[in-house]
């Protein structure tokens, strides 16, 4: 009895002594990722929140007392320290004012300073220092991974001359297109990446994983990749991408008296979007934030076209 009183004891003190460390923490440091699980060679974006304890303003400038910073450690898949693409380009918060008591959110594209391109499991930490802070603060350790996802599609095009300045007797550069599936966050997402033999142009995710359902994919003349995908049984999304992967057009469809269906002329080699009607964000489809930090359309349906289904006893 005396040995389970003892034991009692001392994890009541562990305890107390962790609440103390954190009432005492003159700067509480927390990091999320955008994604739990990334497409390989995807951006990979950290949010930092940072809370002021301190009582005191903290400025983040480029004066001697104010020259405060953030780092990362991150691990590899193999428990390797994974060191920054450069030591003299690092992440900066330059410019930065938390008010006392107050607390402010950093995004940081940490694709752009380590390189996190090898598939596995990954874990980070941030940390933060300033000089009129006596130590520094670190935040939990988080993890992540990074996948090459499923291949569901590709098509390779060459990139036209639209300028007509290539030589004739030059090889046509080409692009490959290709759509993957990837499991993050108990759902399967479709990704867009554009590359070639020796470059990654983009790499994005583009929608959510409908069951029996597959993205419509078509190239026109100008080698540009459209792309139609069921975001819910009702509702439809349709880009255009160039052969770099820039999205030259966005719209959300919704079914009416007919389906949504990408059509090619085969004599113009034209690509249209025949059927259906657009819908209305915030009435026929809403929007799934994307922590990157960005949003995919059309991704979930509204409230009021939930309520407007469930009142007729229906389901999306």
């Amino acid at each position: 009895m005396g040995n389970v009183k003892r034991l009692y004891s001392l994890s009541v003190c562990a305890l107390l002594l962790g609440m103390i460390c954190t009432v005492n923490a003159q700067v509480a440091v927390s990091v999320s990722m955008n994604h739990g699980n990334l497409m390989a060679y995807e951006p990979v974006f950290a949010k930092v929140s940072l809370r002021n304890f301190s009582g005191h303003p903290l400025v983040f400038g480029k004066s001697e007392m104010m020259t405060g910073s953030i780092n990362f450690e991150i691990k590899g898949p193999r428990g390797e320290l994974i060191m920054p693409i450069d030591r003299n380009v690092m992440p900066t918060i330059s410019g930065l004012l938390i008010e006392s008591g107050k607390r402010e959110e950093i995004i940081i594209q940490l694709s752009r300073y380590y390189p996190l391109f090898n598939t596995g499991r990954y874990s980070l930490r941030a940390y933060i220092s300033h000089p009129q802070l006596k130590k520094s603060y670190q935040s939990d350790r988080i993890s992540f991974s990074i996948s090459s996802g499923i291949m569901i599609w590709e098509h390779m095009v060459g990139v036209p001359d639209i300028e007509g300045k290539r030589d004739k007797k030059e090889q046509i550069p080409q692009r490959n297109y290709k759509i993957s599936s990837l499991y993050d966050n108990n759902r399967n997402y479709y990704y867009l990446t554009v590359e070639d033999d020796t470059h990654i142009y983009s790499v994005r995710r583009i929608g959510v994983e409908m069951s029996m359902s597959r993205p419509q994919c078509e190239i026109d003349r100008l080698s540009r990749l459209h792309v139609l995908l069921a975001t819910t049984p009702r509702i439809y999304s349709y880009f255009i991408f160039d052969h770099d992967g820039k999205l030259e057009h966005e719209a959300v469809y919704r079914k009416s008296d007919t389906t949504p269906l990408l059509v090619r002329n085969l004599v113009s080699g034209s690509v249209s979007l025949s059927g259906g009607e657009l819908a209305k964000k915030g009435v026929d489809y809403g929007v799934e934030e994307d922590n990157s930090f960005g949003q995919i359309p059309g991704s979930t349906p509204s409230s009021e076209a939930q309520k407007q289904l469930q009142d007729a006893g229906g389901t999306l």
